[in-house]
């Protein structure tokens, strides 16, 4: 029974001398400002002691103490920080945190698809916008744009532009340590449009002719990128560039011109007929001639025309672009027209003495002609 008590005894005693222990907790806290960095430990403790030693390993080769410590790097990159601590019996335990000293905003690089496809820096069609920040140390957070006076919104994938005009793009990034990029611009302009020209005349036409000098102009208008140059050529010759008015006389023309705009647009190429005619038609009187005409039979010929009975008259009309109409007086009495070249008409009334025959051509382009012939006649036809 007492060796029983002995080893009891023996193993109580045991116990006590083997009591566990336990190591402190390590942990802390960090707030960087810069290259200033203030380290806290107050959530480290010891689960059966107390903590006597905090020891600093700050990853580029200085050490500090306390529970609080302070430090400022001089470069800025990666450290890996080391905590130590002891407590009051002896027990040691320590624990790392890798901090970033980052003071450097973010770069972000504006790139656009396609490459610009017009010319002076203007694209003739849409285009998509590409953002790619980089931060060598902490990383990117955020990236943000706006296209002219709208919102700023998050960029997260590429943005198509399509309106036309001109743009300025805003765009920058933050980075993990919360350094701002200044914001930079970009400039986009877009014109798809190509422009127009029409071409104005100073004078009136008649049935697509004038009948006077003309004075030819062109005007184009682009409303986006502006008018670059204006293109024009005349019966399939050479074009030329549009910059003078362009003077024009008799003749038929077959104008082409277009317009090319700042972007590189090309306007498709109008077509137009300019009729010019300032000529009058010519009148030839075939009968009656100077003469004697009896029941319309020329006799023989005399300084002036006399006619006994009736007569046809016949005449003839001619203009290098077309005669429109023709028309036929009797003492200015309107008595009938014809739109043929050649014509004729009867006199065939009571007449007897001096008396008028009168013609009137028009050609086409508006321009007449009055030739007129006196005649002495005797008719002594009762109606």
């Amino acid at each position: 029974m007492k060796k029983i008590v002995w080893a009891v005894a023996f193993l109580l005693l045991v116990c006590q001398a083997v009591a566990i222990n336990y190591a402190p907790v390590v942990q802390f806290t960090y707030e960087i400002n810069g290259k200033f960095v203030i380290f806290d430990a107050s959530s480290s403790y010891d689960p059966d002691g107390y903590i006597l030693n905090y020891t600093w390993h700050f990853g580029d080769g200085s050490i500090g103490y306390g529970i609080i410590a302070n430090h400022n790097y001089e470069n800025e990159g990666r450290y890996n920080v080391t905590l130590n601590v002891e407590d009051n019996l002896g027990n040691k335990n320590s624990t790392t945190k890798t901090i970033v000293i980052d003071i450097t905003p973010p770069s972000t690089i504006c790139k656009l698809n396609p490459d610009i496809n017009g010319r002076n820096g203007w694209y003739v069609s849409n285009t998509i916008l590409f953002l790619n920040a980089v931060d060598s140390l902490s990383g990117i957070n955020r990236t943000y744009y706006k296209v002219g006076g709208g919102a700023w919104s998050e960029y997260f994938a590429p943005v198509a532009i399509s309106e036309e005009g001109n743009h300025t793009v805003y765009y920058y990034s933050v980075d993990n340590s919360g350094n701002y990029e200044e914001t930079k611009i970009m400039n986009i302009k877009i014109d798809k449009s190509p422009p127009s020209t029409h071409i104005l005349v100073d004078k009136n036409s008649s049935g697509g002719w004038y009948n006077e000098r003309i004075n030819a102009s062109l005007f184009s208008d682009d409303a986006i990128s502006g008018i670059n140059k204006t293109f024009y050529r005349i019966n399939g010759g050479e074009f030329l560039e549009y910059n003078m008015v362009i003077n024009l006389g008799d003749g038929k023309y077959f104008f082409e011109f277009f317009s090319v705009d700042m972007a590189g647009n090309f306007e498709e190429n109008n077509r137009m007929e300019i009729k010019i005619d300032t000529v009058s038609p010519e009148i030839n009187i075939i009968s009656p001639l100077k003469g004697l005409y009896v029941f319309g039979r020329k006799i023989f010929d005399t300084e002036l025309t006399f006619v006994i009975g009736s007569l046809e008259v016949n005449v003839e009309c001619y203009d290098l672009n077309g005669i429109k109409l023709i028309e036929f007086y009797y003492d200015n009495i309107y008595k009938g027209n014809s739109t043929s070249s050649t014509s004729s008409w009867e006199i065939n009334e009571f007449s007897i003495g001096k008396h008028e025959i009168k013609f009137i051509a028009y050609d086409l382009a508006g321009n007449k002609k009055i030739k007129s012939e006196e005649i002495y006649i005797i008719n002594l036809k009762w109606n």
